[in-house]
C-alpha cells in the first residue's frame, strides 16, 4: 500500500503515468521512519472490472477473466484481499498482458490523458473506452506476422 497504483486485472500493479508497464514492484524493508502514503484511487481498478482486454488475450489464459475474489485459488496464491487471481503458475511471463493494456497506450495520442482523467472521476465510459482500444488495436500483432518479418540479426537496424 504505497500509493504507488492500484491492483488490476493482471495480478500486479497499475499506475496512473505507466500503466501495467511497471509489472514488478517491490516492498522494501527498513527500520527508518517512513510517512505514510495513502491509497490512490485513479480508476484503473474500476477500468479493469469491465475491461479485460488483458485476460482475453492472455495466451496462457493465465488473467482470470472472473470477478474478483477474497479467496486464494490455489496453494501458492495469497487470500484475504480482493484481487483479480492471476494464475502464475501457467503464466510465462511474456509482455501480453502489458501491449493490450489501453492504460499503457500512453503516448499514442493526446486524448489518452483526457481518457484517464475521465477514467479517474467516472466509470460511466469505461465499456465505450475499453471498445474503441479495441478499434484501434493497440498492441496487437497477428503472431504469423512478426515470426516471418525481416529484423536485424542482434534486434538493432545499424543501417543507414
Amino acid at each position: 500500500m504505497a500509493g504507488a497504483g492500484e491492483l488490476a486485472r493482471w495480478g500486479g500493479v497499475m499506475t496512473p503515468k505507466y500503466g501495467i508497464s511497471v509489472r514488478v514492484m517491490h516492498g522494501v524493508l527498513t527500520d527508518l521512519p517512513l510517512e505514510e502514503c495513502k491509497p490512490i484511487d485513479f480508476g484503473g481498478r474500476k477500468f479493469c472490472e469491465t475491461c479485460g482486454i488483458c485476460a482475453d488475450a492472455c495466451p496462457m489464459g493465465a488473467i482470470s477473466k472472473d470477478e474478483p475474489t477474497w479467496d486464494a485459488a490455489k496453494p501458492y496464491q495469497y487470500g484475504g484481499y480482493l484481487t483479480w487471481r492471476t494464475d502464475m503458475a501457467v503464466c510465462s511471463h511474456c509482455p501480453v498482458c502489458q501491449g493490450t493494456c489501453p492504460f499503457n497506450a500512453f503516448d499514442k495520442s493526446g486524448v489518452h490523458e483526457l481518457v484517464k482523467g475521465t477514467v479517474a472521476n467516472t466509470s460511466i465510459f469505461n465499456g465505450f473506452f475499453t471498445s474503441m482500444d479495441k478499434s484501434f488495436d493497440y498492441g496487437r500483432k497477428p503472431p504469423e506476422e512478426w515470426w516471418n518479418s525481416e529484423q536485424p540479426v542482434t534486434g538493432i537496424d545499424t543501417s543507414i
